[in-house]
């Protein structure tokens, strides 16, 4: 089988400004206080996401029940699955209203575009999920960290 190149994933999947914005959004609600490494490293798990929902919807013609439809977007509103987006986050105004008055979010814009084109190397190592350090979820018992990144650990073997 014939790999593809980045390139070639990127023309094959576009990413609109409405994903990148999300995505932007995404990465300046879940780790805006976090250095470029672990921003970066939450850019790539949703971008993992995204992957992993396209080729869902490509094998089983309907949406991954966790991740959405294979877009950022998709991936990042998908219900539950990053808390800045849930109806209750007291980060979700926040969120919603960054713009790019804010370096921050100027920040998180430049990171999710480099992810997105593949110019910078997976710091999360391939993984779909991650946490805060101080918090210990239910989906995390007994899982071995892939990456320690700044406040969060991430995980590439949850199923």
């Amino acid at each position: 089988m014939p790999q593809t190149s980045p390139l070639s994933e990127l023309r094959a999947h576009p990413a609109t400004l409405e994903d990148l914005l999300t995505a932007a959004r995404t990465i300046y609600g879940e780790a805006r206080g976090e250095p470029h490494k672990g921003q970066s490293a939450v850019a790539w798990v949703l971008k993992n996401r995204a992957r992993l929902a396209r080729a869902h919807l490509a094998a089983r013609a309907r949406v991954h029940p966790l991740y959405g439809d294979g877009t950022l977007t998709g991936a990042a509103r998908a219900p539950w699955q990053f808390s800045c987006w849930n109806q209750d986050d007291p980060n979700r105004a926040r969120l919603l209203a960054a713009d790019f008055t804010d370096p921050r979010f100027c920040t998180a814009f430049a990171i999710a575009a480099q992810v997105w084109a593949n110019l910078t190397p997976d710091p999360s190592l391939g993984a779909t999920h991650y946490h805060h350090r101080a918090i210990a979820p239910a989906w995390s018992k007994g899982q071995r960290p892939c990456a320690a990144i700044g406040a969060h650990l991430f995980f590439n073997s949850i199923q």
